[in-house]
């Protein structure tokens, strides 16, 4: 028997996470696994509205595809063969769903885990249903290829716009350096100058006083003679 391609729909509440609805089909491998990882990322409180998240878990339980709005939050885990395109357009069709029957009174006053399942269980069921050969076809193995490659480049181009903020880093340190060097040397010779200078004024005194005291000897005697 072959593993479903959607392998869970969950609707949650943005604003604490809390599980409103949910369907496993009945291929999803590790059914356990995959409530555990949905129940960790609802806990973890980094959700905001606007968002769309891919998080790959592993092979065996394969992708997690997240979707949120102002108030809620449509999740799928999706095997690895489906592209991310088709994932999002999954949550979308049931993003739109969940508007049409589930009133924003009923999210925002829910007090306990899949208190709406009996407006959207049965439908999450017919789009795990409905969807169970996505990705199966040739078009959407190259999707995953597509989106493969555009993941790698991704990847490379940040990482040249990581190396390009490092030689920023490089430059602006080697331009400092060489600030604090010119810095340094204008302080050396501004010393060297105050030390000249004052060489040259200690030696003009001693000049002084050894004229003072030669004229005092000399004078009288000079005078004697005279």
């Amino acid at each position: 028997m072959s593993e479903a391609n959607v392998r869970y729909i969950g609707l949650a509440r943005l604003s604490d996470g809390l599980l409103l609805a949910s369907h496993k089909g009945k291929k999803t491998p590790s059914p356990s696994k995959v409530d555990d990882t949905v129940s960790r990322v609802l806990a973890s409180g980094n959700l905001t509205p606007g968002q769309r998240l891919s998080i790959t878990v592993d092979k065996v339980i394969g992708t997690l595809h997240i979707l949120t709005s102002s108030s809620d939050a449509v999740l799928g885990v999706f095997s690895e063969a489906v592209p991310r395109r088709s994932a999002f357009e999954v949550l979308e069709s049931t993003s739109a769903f969940v508007k049409e029957q589930v009133t924003p009174e009923l999210v925002t006053g829910a007090t306990k885990e899949g208190e709406l399942n009996r407006f959207c269980k049965e439908q999450f069921g017919r789009i795990c249903s409905k969807n169970e050969n996505l990705g199966s076809d040739k078009m959407s193995k190259i999707g995953v290829k597509i989106e493969e490659v555009k993941m790698v480049v991704e990847q490379n181009i940040n990482r040249v716009l990581q190396n390009a903020e490092d030689l920023e880093a490089v430059e602006t340190k080697s331009e400092i350096l060489k600030q604090d060097a010119q810095q340094f040397q204008r302080r050396g010779e501004n010393i060297k100058r105050a030390l000249w200078w004052r060489n040259f004024k200690l030696k003009c005194t001693i000049g002084l006083l050894i004229t003072v005291v030669l004229c005092y000897i000399f004078i009288p005697i000079i005078s004697k003679k005279m």
